[in-house]
C-alpha cells in the first residue's frame, strides 16, 4: 500500500495523502489507526490466512511508517474541527484518519479545505463522502438501471469465509452447481462446461467455484480454469449475466471474456456495485470482494439480476 501511494503522490504531483480506508457500510471501519472489520482488528480475522495477500498488521500508521516517516493520525474527534485536519496535512505527508460512520468521512472531505491539492486514498466509503460532499454535474432525471437477465454464471474464486457461506446459501437456493475447480477436485474445464450446460437446461443459475487451497502458482492455474469455463460458456451463449466473488477472478474472467472495463451502473447492496462489462461482451456483471456481504449476498445478487432494476 504504501509504495501505491508514494507512486501515486509522485505521479499525480501533490505533496500530501489523506488515507480514510473505512468502509462502514460494509462493516469496515478505523479505530485509533487500526483497520478493523466487524469490529476486529483485521489482522485477528481469517484474512491473517489468505493464500494471496495475508494481512499480519492492521495498524495503518504502522504500515505507512515502513515506507515513510512523514505519517499523521486524525481522531474521530479531531474531525470535527477543521483546523486539526488543517495542521496534521501541513506536518505530515501522509494523514491516516479514524471513521466508524459515514458522517465521520463526509466531515472529513467537508474539513479539507482545498480538496484538489491532497491524494485521497481510501475505499469505496470515501469515494461515497466525496460524492455526498462534491455531487458533480448530473443529468436531470438520470437512472442507472440493468436488464432482466434470462440466466446467471456465478464464478467464485474467493477462499474466504463469507463467500464459502454465501455459496453454500445460494446452491440451497438454486440446486446443484458444476463441479469445481482447483486442487482436491476432478474437475476439468471440460467437466466444468458440461455440468454447467445440463444444470443451465434445467434452471436459471449455475455457480462454478474453486476449493482448496492453493499455492501462488496453483492458484494461478485455478483463476485460468475458471476464466477459461466461464469462456467456453460465453461461447455457448448460456448465460447473459455474471456474479464475479473476489478481486483475482473478476479480473482473470473479465479479460478472458475481452472486457476493459466495467461501467457502473449502481450497487445491488453497500459495496457490491452492478455494471456492464466493457468490450465485445456486454454482460451485466456483479463483482463481490470475497469477505463482503451477508450470508445472502449472492442469493440477492442473483435475484436483482434476473428481475432486473431500475433506481435512481
Amino acid at each position: 500500500m504504501a509504495a501505491e501511494l508514494s507512486a501515486a503522490l509522485e505521479s499525480t504531483r501533490r505533496r500530501r495523502a489523506v488515507v480514510a480506508p473505512a468502509f462502514p457500510a460494509a462493516g469496515r471501519t478505523t479505530s485509533g489507526g487500526v483497520q478493523l472489520v466487524n469490529g476486529v482488528p483485521v489482522h485477528e480475522t481469517e484474512m491473517r490466512n489468505d493464500p494471496r495477500t495475508p494481512v499480519r498488521e492492521g495498524h495503518v500508521p504502522t504500515l505507512l511508517g515502513e515506507w515513510s516517516p512523514s505519517v499523521g493520525t486524525l481522531s474521530v474527534e479531531d474531525l470535527q474541527d477543521p483546523a486539526n485536519v488543517s495542521r496534521a496535512l501541513e506536518a505530515y505527508e501522509w494523514t491516516v484518519a479514524d471513521a466508524g460512520r459515514d458522517a465521520d468521512l463526509e466531515a472529513l472531505v467537508r474539513a479539507v479545505s482545498d480538496p484538489g491539492r491532497v491524494l485521497w486514498a481510501g475505499s469505496a466509503g470515501l469515494a461515497q463522502a466525496l460524492a455526498a460532499v462534491y455531487p458533480g454535474p448530473r443529468p436531470a432525471g438520470a437512472k442507472a438501471s440493468f436488464p432482466k437477465a434470462r440466466s446467471v454464471l456465478v464464478v467464485v474464486g474467493s477462499l474466504n469465509r463469507a463467500s464459502r457461506g454465501q455459496l453454500d446459501r445460494l446452491v440451497g437456493e438454486y440446486g446443484e452447481v458444476a463441479v469445481p475447480v482447483g486442487p482436491g477436485s476432478a474437475g476439468t474445464v471440460g467437466e466444468v462446461v458440461d455440468a454447467a450446460r445440463e444444470t443451465f437446461s434445467g434452471g436459471v443459475c449455475v455457480a462454478v467455484h474453486s476449493s482448496g487451497r492453493a499455492s501462488s502458482r496453483a492458484r494461478g492455474r485455478v483463476m485460468k480454469a475458471l476464466a477459461g469455463a466461464a469462456a467456453a460458456l460465453a461461447e455457448e451463449g448460456l448465460f447473459d449475466a455474471l456474479v464475479l466473488t473476489g478481486g483475482s477472478t473478476a479480473v482473470a474472467v473479465s479479460r478472458r471474456l475481452g472486457a476493459s472495463g466495467i461501467r457502473l451502473a449502481g450497487e445491488v447492496e453497500a459495496g457490491v456495485p452492478v455494471g456492464t462489462l466493457i468490450g465485445p461482451r456486454p454482460y451485466t456483471v456483479v463483482t463481490k470482494a470475497g469477505g463482503f456481504g451477508s450470508p445472502d449476498t449472492l442469493v440477492g445478487a442473483v435475484e436483482s439480476l434476473l428481475k432486473g432494476e431500475q433506481r435512481t
